[in-house]
């Protein structure tokens, strides 16, 4: 469940910042996208994951 959300979120991120032609946008989009997932692993204590998941 959880890859699925980063691939679809990576696809898109990358759709909004081709669409919106903001260069800026992104590496913005690119890293807010696994965030979640990275504080729910967190507040999980599952800091190896979390740090695993960012990496990712």
């Amino acid at each position: 469940m959880i890859l699925v959300f980063l691939v679809i979120g990576v696809i898109l991120s990358t759709t909004a910042s081709f669409v919106f032609g903001v260069t800026w946008l992104m590496p913005i989009l690119g890293a807010a996208v696994p965030y979640p997932i990275f504080f729910l692993q967190v507040r999980r204590q599952q800091y190896k994951s979390a740090f695993w998941w960012m990496l990712l």
